[in-house]
């Protein structure tokens, strides 16, 4: 009984204190409002990605979420992003994944045919030689201080928020960047 009592209350403060990061539905409304469809895929479970979605009330933006749960295979596995592209009736050359993870956002989703933009990933050399040795269309965006996520706990202690939230509200300003160029693919 102590151990559920003790999950649920991590299960609850956990899902308090999540929120979007400030420009986070400003850049979903430009995306929406230019006609592309946006979709999930997670290595997740699908009923806490929709969860995760509704409690963060940018679940309206998505017309889909696709989870390993469904597909029976994780990210980087192809076939999860090959029923992505299925279940959004998309075109892989004018799809992009935008995500955080070197192997399973962007590998999965370039062995897919799609484009790749990795934000504030922990790309290593080994990674950035891979993705010019094999000519990937991977789009690597880190914020202003590269150090600052790793510092992001001390930044929030000291007080220091709005330097991390202009940091972060850099990247999606590229994000919206990309999509307006010509750059950008489909829709």
């Amino acid at each position: 009984m102590l151990v559920a009592l003790g999950m649920i209350t991590y299960h609850n403060v956990k899902m308090a204190l999540l929120r979007p990061f400030p420009e986070t539905i400003d850049t979903l409304i430009y995306l929406k409002s230019q006609g592309y469809r946006l979709a999930v895929i997670s290595n997740g479970i699908t009923i806490k990605q929709w969860e995760k979605l509704v409690r963060l009330n940018v679940h309206s933006f998505f017309d889909a979420v696709i989870t390993s749960e469904e597909v029976g295979k994780e990210k980087p596995n192809k076939l999860i992003f090959d029923v992505a592209l299925r279940k959004m009736k998309g075109n892989p050359e004018r799809s992009v994944m935008i995500g955080n993870k070197f192997k399973p956002d962007a590998l999965g989703d370039v062995n897919a045919g799609m484009r790749a933009i990795l934000v504030n990933s922990d790309v290593t050399e080994e990674d950035r030689d891979y993705i010019k040795k094999e000519k990937l269309d991977i789009k690597v965006e880190k914020l202003k201080e590269e150090e600052l996520e790793k510092n992001k706990e001390y930044l929030f202690r000291e007080k220091q928020v709005a330097t991390y939230l202009e940091c972060r509200k850099s990247v999606f300003g590229k994000i919206k960047y990309f999509f307006k160029s010509k750059n950008a693919g489909g829709k």
